[in-house]
């Protein structure tokens, strides 16, 4: 008890080193012009119907910069995570079989009420993946908070009952994989039609149009929803996999 409330006490003095710091500016000035600037570039054109010459059909500037403007960094962002969890797969190659977790589980109480949060996350999640090009959020949000739910139900239940839901490794790295396949397929279909590498609108110097970004009467934001439900599925994957893979180490039974 004594170890626990000096370790709260640390970090509470930690934590409000860090506002004071920030607070007198101990870690730099406020935004020099230019940077300022450059913010008032893109809230004024990601979403200009009148002057589209540089507008990237999204009123929500993160996803507008994270997919539009610095596309690339975001693929680079991507690809590390990727490249990551293929060096966690490859560690991990035959935990499967060597570990078979138990079922002890937590109370009934428990177990309802985790249903019940576990459905609302998965819930939040499609919401913040298929609406971030319009509201706050997006795929790698998305991604994130889906996360949350099979590490619910591992803590609730076990890792076994991930499986029973259909949660298991050889599905999620499927779906992380046709993440990939997508987000690559949209990226290099404007390079073939006479654009650029995931170019979303039109810009005067392509011969490329754009893409629409409207089905119907549904705002899509051009290429941006699909790169959202694309990214959604490869993050939240990736982090299922990894928890199932900590699972079966951590939590796992002997043979």
């Amino acid at each position: 008890m004594e170890k626990l409330l000096i370790y709260t006490l640390l970090l509470t003095l930690f934590v409000g080193g860090i506002v004071v710091a920030v607070s007198f500016n101990v870690f730099g000035g406020s935004p020099s012009g230019i940077i300022r600037s450059l913010a008032l570039f893109y809230l004024e054109n990601m979403y200009n119907v009148y002057a589209k010459t540089f507008w990237a059909a999204s009123p929500e500037a993160v996803n507008a910069i994270l997919w539009d403007y610095r596309g690339l960094d975001t693929i680079y962002e991507t690809t590390v995570l990727y490249t990551a969890l293929i060096g966690c797969l490859a560690i991990a190659t035959g935990l499967e079989k060597k570990f078979r977790p138990k079922e002890p589980g937590l109370t009934i109480i428990v177990k309802a009420g985790t249903r019940i949060v576990v459905a609302i996350v998965i819930l939040v999640s499609l919401v913040l993946a298929f609406r971030g090009y319009i509201t706050p959020g997006g795929g790698f949000q998305g991604g994130v908070a889906f996360a949350i739910a099979p590490l619910l139900l591992i803590a609730a239940y076990s890792w076994r009952r991930l499986e029973e839901l259909g949660f298991r490794l050889d599905k999620a790295v499927l779906l992380r994989s046709l993440g990939l396949a997508a987000i690559a397929l949209i990226a290099l279909a404007p390079y073939m039609l006479g654009g650029y590498i995931l170019q979303n609108q039109f810009k005067p110097w392509i011969v490329f149009a754009g893409a629409p970004y409207t089905i119907w009467v549904f705002y899509i934001g051009g290429t941006l929803l699909f790169l959202n439900i694309s990214e959604f599925f490869v993050v939240s994957m990736e982090f299922l996999m990894i928890f199932i893979l900590l699972s079966i180490i951590y939590v796992g039974g002997e043979k």
